[in-house]
């Protein structure tokens, strides 16, 4: 068996610990993700289909909502949904020609709460090197244990040979046997870049002032789950509450939320120590709470029972941290007169115009603006109530 089969063979059996890691975190269910072709060489395959199975906690099949996919290289297209508890969708891996790996992270909603599910995919490099060697040699180009070739090196003693290797490949062995059955060897440096070997994908959403979980992923440079591991996790507005290894290759990062949803997003950047091009970055989006208070302003703030304008109630509905939250279906109930029809201009924002028709209560002896006697009697603010005023207070005309 060749070295890049067996490393195929690792990183596949790799999605096993992912998964779990995954359920454990959201225990709602389990989302089974299968990739088909289970690698794909770049610059000659084109896509990969993801298949993804969700069950609940009893092992059934439930349909869910809010279904997200989200690849740390490449990207994903629209999700179908397929049968009962089975969704499809095409995989799109980036335009690059190096090996690497690519997370491939779908969670949802289910019955029975949050589910999700991780697989990943290798993506394989291909490409041409060069060899150079004696006229019209045989050149075999060997990477671990898998040998490419032979191919005849042409007259300027240059030969060409098409590899593919699985990420973690670094450099080949060139054997050259000439005319004269004479062998030579020559380290090649296959020149594939340093691949990242970290990736963070968000489980859950954060709420201002909460916490939410996160994976973060890595392997070591030949491609399998990393054992152990140094990493520095840091975030602009938020704080790392928790790092914990769930399996090889698999942690949990907590974050603590900050109390303002501000612009709308945390910056995460992660980084495996020692290694400076393994830098995992992150926008994880900030929502506000639950609604738990209402501020209230009036305008005018001192309303008299005979003033005749209407009063504008604003009302800012809001979380526990004061961050606006949607106001649609909220209901302005008034203990005196009553409100037009709320207007919701976003933002939390209702605002509803208020005008009194109902009965005052005044002291006795005292007189409105109009000079009329206190006493128990109707105090109306609004157009129809300065009609009814100026009803009563028109002198009837003298009979001639």
């Amino acid at each position: 068996m060749g070295s890049a089969v067996r490393r195929l063979l690792a990183l596949l059996l790799f999605a096993a610990p992912l998964n779990a890691a995954a359920e454990g975190l959201l225990p709602g269910g389990v989302v089974d993700v299968k990739i088909t072709p289970a690698a794909l060489v770049l610059g000659k395959d084109a896509r990969a289909q993801v298949t993804l199975s969700v069950t609940d906690p009893a092992g059934n099949a439930v349909d869910v909502e809010g279904l997200e996919i989200l690849a740390s290289a490449g990207r994903v297209e629209p999700v179908e949904h397929v049968a009962t508890g089975r969704y499809t969708a095409l995989y799109r891996p980036p335009r690059v020609g190096f090996p690497h790996i690519a997370w491939i992270l779908a969670k949802a909603r289910a019955p029975s709460g949050a589910v999700a599910g991780v697989a990943l995919l290798p993506l394989m490099g291909q490409g041409t090197l060069r060899v150079d060697t004696k006229p019209d040699a045989q050149v075999t180009l060997r990477i671990g244990e898998d040998v490419f070739g032979p191919v005849t090196a042409d007259r300027r003693g240059v030969a060409r040979i098409t590899v593919v290797a699985p990420p973690g490949s670094t450099i080949g062995t060139a054997l050259s046997v000439d005319a004269a059955g004479n062998e030579t060897t020559q380290t090649v440096d296959l020149a594939v870049p340093p691949f990242n070997r970290i990736a963070l994908l968000p489980m859950g959403r954060l709420t201002a002032g909460g916490r939410a979980p996160l994976l973060l992923l890595a392997v070591s440079g030949d491609g399998t789950a990393l054992p152990h591991g140094d990493f520095h996790v840091s975030a602009d507005r938020a704080s790392v509450a928790e790092i914990r290894k769930l399996a090889d290759g698999v942690w949990r990062v907590e974050l603590q939320g900050p109390e303002k949803v501000e612009n709308g997003h945390v910056q995460v950047r992660a980084e495996l120590e020692g290694h400076g091009q393994s830098v995992a970055d992150r926008a994880i989006p900030v929502v506000a709470g639950p609604a738990a208070q209402v501020r209230v302003h009036l305008a005018p703030a001192h309303h008299r029972a005979v003033d005749v304008q209407p009063v504008t109630v604003t009302a800012h509905f809001q979380d526990a941290h004061g961050n606006p939250v949607s106001a649609q279906g909220a209901q302005l109930t008034p203990s005196l007169g009553t409100l037009d029809a709320p207007r919701f201009s976003g933002g939390g924002v209702v605002r509803a115009r208020w005008t009194f028709c109902g009965p005052v209560r005044r002291h006795p002896g005292a007189q409105d603006t109009g000079g009329h006697a206190g006493g128990a009697g109707a105090g109306c603010a609004g157009p129809r109530a300065r009609a009814a005023r100026r009803r009563r207070t028109t002198p009837a005309p003298h009979p001639r």
